[in-house]
């Protein structure tokens, strides 16, 4: 059975039990796979959690729920609403995350000085805070447009990264190895929450808010085009690519957070759109 036929098959067998337990659940659409998640729409005043991690509900009844990097294969979606409890557990697809061994990086960039670490600090703070609001936009179920078109994808999300052969963090998203100057567009509407000059590790970086704490991040920039507060549609300009921050060569990082909670990007380019 391809993973597809899975992806519609467990919707479907989930449907039915919700629909014979007369759930408020009114519909359920996503990507079940490790670094995935699962959107949809229940009567307002259900309670949502995806295993262990309960997700709001907004006012008019949507939600967004992550699948961590390292999921188990089975998890289990439960809406709750006046007391009684209808769940359904779903097979979740492995992602095999491999390694990337980067050379060549300054080695401030990865043994950071005193100065840097203060740096960094600010840097993180500003970054944490700009994924903290939760606003009732339901824009993360459109269908997502790549940010830039035609190049080589250059790094993936979840690997190890291994930089002049010390590990550190995993990559939390997708890396474009793009010519400096390639416009970045937004891959759906949004409300810029970021627009940072000159972040240690990150270069010029743009946050964008989709909604439900469903946040897109946009690293390296050599150009920003907008400013914090701004209102974007999808497909406009935002920014530039380039190779600020720690990086070694011309390319766009490009990553989806639920809060803050890394997920994979790619994956919003296999959803398709909702309207209700």
């Amino acid at each position: 059975m391809t993973f597809r036929n899975l992806l519609i098959l467990s919707f479907g067998f989930l449907g039915i039990i919700f629909q014979a337990h007369a759930s408020p659940l009114l519909f359920t659409e996503g990507v079940f796979r490790q670094g995935g998640f699962i959107y949809g729409k229940v009567e307002p005043q259900a309670t949502v959690k995806l295993g262990d991690i309960q997700t709001k509900v907004s006012s008019d009844g949507y939600f967004f729920a992550p699948i961590p990097r390292k999921a188990n294969a089975v998890m289990e979606l439960s809406v709750r609403l006046n007391g009684e409890n209808v769940a359904q557990a779903f097979v979740v697809e492995p992602q095999e995350y491999k390694t990337q061994k980067i050379n060549g990086i300054p080695k401030r960039k990865v043994n950071p000085n005193p100065d840097d670490l203060k740096k960094i600090k600010s840097d993180k703070s500003q970054i944490l805070s700009s994924r903290s609001k939760f606003r009732e936009s339901s824009s993360f179920m459109q269908s997502f447009i790549q940010p830039v078109e035609g190049y080589r994808i250059s790094g993936v999300y979840g690997s190890r990264r291994v930089f002049n052969g010390q590990e550190r963090s995993w990559h939390k998203g997708t890396d474009f190895a793009a010519p400096t100057g390639t416009s970045v567009k937004a891959p759906a509407d949004a409300v810029v929450t970021l627009a940072l000059a000159d972040s240690f590790f990150n270069g010029n970086l743009i946050v964008l808010d989709h909604g439900h704490q469903v946040y897109t991040i946009y690293a390296h920039l050599d150009k920003m085009d907008v400013k914090k507060g701004d209102l974007v549609k999808q497909g406009v300009k935002i920014g530039e690519v380039g190779s600020t921050g720690r990086s070694t060569g011309p390319h766009l990082h490009w990553g989806l957070y639920w809060r803050n909670m890394a997920l994979d990007p790619n994956l919003l380019l296999l959803k398709k759109g909702h309207t209700s």
